[in-house]
């Protein structure tokens, strides 16, 4: 589990951003040797992220030489052009880079720079007006 860093989930915790990176990384190392998972980095701003690839780099870990490395708390901001300075950070220092929520502008914006992405937002269509014309799945 990763601990998101946007500032209401900040204010929701009473914790801070570096604490949240500390809880995140803390997680991957206990959570790794039980299955295939994926550090996550955290923060809100370029020297967030980078603080936390400091982080898990002081706990052996180097996000360079994992297959893919997610980035949290960018999925409501994909639009601003501070997550494609992120990206364009993470990219630079070598980390293949997953992005949580990054829908087709995030994709079109900076969709070069990244391993792979995810959404639900294409399904939000399909998940609320059942069925889709054309459609055969039966639920």
């Amino acid at each position: 589990m990763d601990w998101m860093c946007e500032p209401h989930m900040i204010e929701q915790t009473g914790l801070n951003v570096r604490e949240h990176q500390d809880r995140t990384v803390a997680n991957f190392l206990e959570l790794r040797g039980r299955g295939p998972f994926i550090p996550v980095l955290q923060g809100w701003t370029v020297s967030d992220y980078e603080r936390c690839v400091e982080l898990y780099e002081s706990a052996g870990v180097d996000p360079r030489v994992e297959p893919v490395v997610g980035v949290g708390s960018v999925c409501r901001r994909q639009r601003t052009s501070e997550i494609a300075l992120i990206m364009n950070a993470l990219h630079a220092a070598g980390i293949r880079t997953h992005g949580f929520g990054v829908k087709k502008e995030g994709v079109s914006r900076y969709g070069r720079l990244l391993t792979s992405a995810d959404s639900m937002a294409w399904s939000y269509a399909a998940r609320r007006h059942w069925p889709l014309p054309g459609c055969s799945h039966q639920r």
